[in-house]
C-alpha cells in the first residue's frame, strides 16, 4: 500500500511537471486522482471482459493496456489542458 501511494505521488509529480509542464494544484491533483480511479475500474472491467472473450492470462493484460493507456492519457490531457471560459 505504501509503495502504491509513493508511486502515485511520484507519477503525479512527473505527469504534472514533465508531461504537461504545469504547476501542482488542487484541481489537477483531484483530476489526476479521479482519472486513476476511473482507469482502475476500466482496467478491472476490461480484464474480466477479455477473460470472458477467451483471451489467455498473458494476452488479456496486454489487450487491457492497449485500450486503457490512450484513454487515460486523453483524460489527463483534458484535466491538465482544459481551460474554463470565464
Amino acid at each position: 500500500t505504501a509503495g502504491y501511494l509513493v508511486g502515485l505521488v511520484c507519477n503525479y509529480g512527473m505527469t504534472t511537471f514533465f508531461t504537461f509542464r504545469q504547476q501542482p494544484s488542487k484541481k489537477n491533483a483531484a483530476g489526476f486522482a479521479a482519472s486513476h480511479a476511473l482507469n482502475y475500474l476500466l482496467e478491472i472491467a476490461l480484464l474480466h471482459a477479455f477473460f470472458i472473450l477467451g483471451a489467455g492470462e498473458l494476452m488479456a493484460p496486454v489487450l487491457v493496456m492497449i485500450v486503457v493507456v490512450p484513454i487515460n492519457f486523453l483524460i489527463l490531457h483534458f484535466v491538465y489542458l482544459h481551460k474554463r471560459k470565464a
